[in-house]
């Protein structure tokens, strides 16, 4: 799977908690940053899991396999996290590649 279409698979999962599409979509790019982390993601410096982390590296994991993932709730991210990430990774797939 793709980073975009892992994006977008978490996006879709985490929108009913996230209350609107940015929103979702800005922690779908923070959960694959954090996850991808070793590739020095910008995304990673604004947001930790905290003590969700084996949860989060479950569900990322599940996601990028390919796996059917339940709806999951929305990883706390500030309004700033939210308007840095959507700034730096903006909606659209060729952001995600």
């Amino acid at each position: 799977m793709s980073r975009a279409e892992a994006v977008t698979a978490l996006a879709v999962r985490l929108l009913p908690s996230c209350g609107s599409v940015e929103r979702a979509w800005a922690a779908a790019v923070a959960l694959l940053g954090w996850y991808l982390r070793s590739e020095g993601s910008a995304a990673q410096s604004v947001w930790s899991p905290g003590g969700d982390t084996e949860e989060w590296r479950r569900v990322v994991t599940q996601v990028l396999s390919g796996e059917p993932v339940a709806s999951v709730r929305c990883p706390v991210l500030t309004d700033e996290q939210t308007a840095w990430i959507l700034e730096h990774y903006p909606m659209t797939v060729a952001a995600t590649e």
